[in-house]
């Protein structure tokens, strides 16, 4: 082959690849609790792929930036250098760990940017994903118990605030360790969602209502009944959802 040949070939391979598509390609982001609460440390995984050329120096980053209307975006940064020619034996598949540890309550929405420098150039180019993934954080449904006197009776309280719009709080006293079941109804008697089940000790609980169903929908507003049954005890109450 004669030089002025070869290089032309040369000067056409690398034209081709100059324009092939070398970002990082995303298949998947999952988020790790999937529906996390306050208490929970949250992680999300990146996977993808990489189309084949030499890459390596795979970095990740992340930030939180909240908009001016106030909604919560998590930016997650993926940083990569490549060379413009292929190699069999080249990073193909990459999976990205981010960890953005327990969060305040509020709903997210969840980017990716994705860096890729060319090293013979040394140009970035950058990539802004639409939104793709969105979440909510929300308080722990659990049973606080309160380091108190030993009451004297059973009782239920009214929930606070009331009226509410994202969460309440329910309390109540068990004079004697018993199995427990609290539990929300619409006002046809249709069980709504069953906040506790379980045998429990002497002392003061509360527990925190989101709104939300069995399945984690959010319900209407509108006029609720919670019931509290243990042991032979049982009283129910009204509590009002706004939105």
């Amino acid at each position: 082959m004669k030089p002025k040949t070869f290089f032309w070939l040369i000067f056409l391979l690398v034209l081709f690849l100059t324009f092939v598509n070398s970002r990082a390609q995303i298949t998947s982001i999952n988020i790790i609790p999937p529906n996390p609460t306050t208490d929970d440390s949250v992680t999300v995984t990146v996977k993808g792929y990489f189309p084949d050329y030499c890459h390596f120096m795979l970095k990740g980053s992340q930030w939180l930036w909240t908009d001016l209307e106030g909604d919560k975006n998590i930016i997650l940064e993926l940083s990569h250098w490549y060379i413009n020619v292929f190699c069999p034996q080249a990073i193909k598949y990459f999976s990205v760990t981010f960890l953005l540890g327990k969060l305040p309550a509020d709903s997210y929405s969840l980017h990716i940017v994705t860096i890729h420098h060319q090293l013979i150039t040394d140009t970035p180019q950058i990539s802004y994903s639409d939104t793709l993934l969105e979440f909510t954080v929300t308080p722990p449904t659990y049973i606080n118990e309160e380091i108190a006197p030993v009451p004297g009776k059973f009782e239920l309280f009214q929930n606070y605030p009331n009226p509410f719009n994202q969460f309440t709080q329910i309390g109540f006293t068990l004079e004697n360790p018993a199995f427990v079941d609290l539990t929300i109804y619409d006002l046809l008697g249709r069980k709504v969602k069953t906040l506790v089940s379980e045998n429990l000790p002497t002392g003061y609980k509360s527990v925190l209502w989101d709104g939300t169903d069995e399945s984690g929908k959010e319900v209407a507003s509108g006029i609720y009944l919670y019931e509290l049954k243990a042991g032979d005890f049982s009283m129910s109450k009204k509590l009002v959802l706004l939105k």
